[in-house]
């Protein structure tokens, strides 16, 4: 029973830091951190993606005027904005 309520447990804690990342803006891939940022308007499209040591830099195109993003890795395979 507890070898049960011990696994429960770590599931539980598991879904809970990834919903903390996940709400952060964190994401697997730079595009998908630099959507995440609310800067970042749904309907913009990606124009071009430069890559650096540090990042990556991307070029959106919106309705309003073009925006830059920033990504950094971060957490060794997790992308933020």
């Amino acid at each position: 029973m507890t070898k049960i309520r011990l696994g429960i447990a770590f599931v539980i804690l598991l879904l809970l830091i990834t919903l903390f990342f996940y709400l952060g803006g964190y994401r697997l891939d730079a595009s998908g951190a630099a959507r995440a940022n609310s800067f970042i308007p749904k309907d913009s499209v990606l124009l071009d993606e430069v890559e650096y040591p540090w990042g990556k830099v991307l070029i959106f195109d919106s309705s309003e005027k073009p925006i830059t993003a920033l990504s950094f890795k971060s957490f060794g395979f997790l992308w933020v904005s």
